[in-house]
Order: structure tokens, then C-alpha cells, then sequence
């Protein structure tokens, strides 16, 4: 079988070709390994260089998916975007280096520089903003390990390692997160420096902020509003539960609910200044300044 409609620009490209078709290469060793490959565009320096037979990859960057051998359906933008894929397929990497080490994993998508940096076989996460999810997948061993994690914002789950079924949304959400799981965290800085807690919601700006090792806490900071009230519900609602670090199975909604919580556990507050001082545990407070004076 001949290969045809195949078209090659540059020093070596498309050099091994022997049956692939409909490839189009540009750039000094792009596409250069292709024997069987079908429908790739590789663009750029040692674009797509190893690849053998996998078919309708998109590399469009100097060394995208440079190792990538059988691994199909992939799309790299961006200077080294999945350098090291070799047989995974159905990524999506744009940006920099993102999916850097990827080698097996799929269904991923990295969007940012250095987005999924680190990570070499798991599959079906979603990292958004540079460097977000950079470590995830090192030292994983179990299956569940480092997989079902969602991390969008810069930074976001950035150390995150072996932790599962995390979601991070906003500017260092769940940032040091290395092996928890269930965590929830929407809004700038929330639940960022939480190491070991798990189970944890945390919605709104610096939620949960200061939380290492407690678990199974509900805080509900600013509320989805916008426009001329927007400034209004920031202050109303933030710095519930601010600096919970080990306390545990906490519900806190409203401005400086359980403020200066710390271990307590088991409390719910609810209101302006609720359980503000309160640092002792099996409380429940509803209304603004409730309970507020309890140590």
C-alpha cells in the first residue's frame, strides 16, 4: 500500500514515512520516525519526531510530543507541550511544557505552562492556569492515587501528589494539598494551605484559608453575586471559619462565622459573627453575633 496526500517542508521531515497518509509536517525532523502514522500535523522542531503509527495527533511547537510512538488523538501547542507521551491518547495540552512527563496517561487536559507537569500515567484530569496540578501523579501507586482532580487557577493544586477527587477553582486554591482527598475549593487562596484534611468545601475568597488537618468542614464565604452589590456580599460573608486549622465536621456560613476556631469541632454557625470566639466544639449558633462571646 502506497501513502499519498502527504505533505513535508523542512530537513527530514516525514523522512521514514512509508505507508502513513494525509500528514502534514513543517520543521527540521518533524514527523521524521512516521512510518504508518495517519492525519498528523506536526509543526515545528522535532514536532512529532518519534512517532511510528500514531494517527491524528496535532503537534504544533519546537519537540511537541517529541517521544510520542502509537499514542493517537492528541493535541500539543506549545514549546515541549507532552514531550514524553509515548502511547497515551486523547490529551489535550496547550502551553508550555504542559503534560511535560506525561508518558501513558489520558484524557487529560492541561491548559497553562507547566500545567499536569509531573504527571506520567493517570488519566481524566482537567488542570487550567500555569503550573496547576504541576505535581501531580509523583509517588502514586494505587489506582485511585492522584486521579479525578480538577484544578483551575494559577497554582492550584500545585502539590498536590497522590490526593484524589480534589477540585480547586481559583488564584492557589487547595495549594499545598499533597494526599488528601474530597476536597473542595472554590475562590482565591481557599483551602490553600490544607495538607491533610479531607472532605473539606470551602466557597469563597480565603475560605478555609488557614485549615491544615481538619476535616469534613463546610465554609461558605462571598456569594455568587456581581455588579454595584458585589463589594457588599464580599465583606458580608468573608472570613467564616478563617482560622480553622484542625478542627473537624464544622459548618460555618455567613461574615466571620467561627472566626477563631482553631480545633473545635462539630460546631454549626450561622450568621454575622456567629460563634465568632468560639473555640470549644458541639455548638450551634443561627443569627448575626450568636453565641459570638463563647471561648
Amino acid at each position: 500500500m502506497l501513502s499519498f496526500t502527504n505533505t513535508a517542508f523542512g530537513y527530514h521531515t516525514l523522512v521514514a514515512n512509508t505507508t502513513g497518509s494525509f500528514n502534514s509536517a513543517f520543521g527540521v525532523d518533524a514527523l521524521l520516525s512516521n512510518t504508518t502514522g495517519n492525519s498528523n500535523v506536526a509543526i515545528g522542531l522535532d514536532a512529532l519526531y518519534k512517532n511510528t503509527s500514531g494517527s491524528n495527533n496535532t503537534a504544533n511547537g519546537t519537540s511537541a510530543l517529541v517521544f510520542n510512538t502509537t499514542g493517537s488523538h492528541n493535541t500539543a501547542t506549545g514549546a515541549e507541550a507532552l514531550y514524553f507521551n509515548t502511547t497515551g491518547s486523547h490529551n489535550t495540552a496547550n502551553g508550555d511544557s504542559a503534560l511535560y512527563n506525561n508518558t501513558i496517561g489520558y484524557n487529560n487536559v492541561a491548559i497553562g505552562s507547566g500545567a499536569l507537569y509531573k504527571n506520567t500515567n493517570r488519566s481524566n484530569l482537567v488542570a487550567i492556569g500555569d503550573s496547576a496540578l504541576y505535581n501531580n501523579g509523583t509517588a502514586a501507586v494505587c489506582v485511585t492515587e492522584a486521579s479525578g482532580n480538577t484544578a483551575i487557577g494559577s497554582k492550584a493544586l500545585f502539590r498536590n501528589t497522590t490526593g484524589y477527587a480534589n477540585t480547586a477553582n481559583g488564584y492557589n486554591a487547595l495549594y499545598n494539598n499533597s494526599s488528601c482527598a474530597n476536597n473542595t475549593a472554590y475562590g482565591f487562596k481557599a483551602l490553600s494551605t490544607n495538607s491533610s484534611g479531607n472532605s473539606n468545601t470551602a466557597n469563597g475568597t480565603y475560605a478555609l484559608l488557614l485549615n491544615t488537618t481538619g476535616s469534613f468542614n463546610t465554609a461558605t464565604g462571598n456569594d455568587a453575586l456581581f455588579g454595584i452589590t458585589l463589594a457588599l456580599k464580599i465583606r458580608k460573608w468573608f472570613w467564616c471559619l478563617y482560622f480553622n486549622m484542625n478542627g473537624f465536621d464544622n459548618t460555618a456560613i455567613g461574615y466571620r462565622a467561627l472566626h477563631e476556631n482553631t480545633s473545635g469541632y462539630s460546631n454549626v454557625a450561622i450568621g454575622d459573627s456567629a460563634l465568632y470566639f468560639t473555640r470549644n466544639s458541639k455548638n450551634t449558633a443561627l443569627g448575626a453575633y450568636a453565641l459570638s462571646q463563647i471561648i
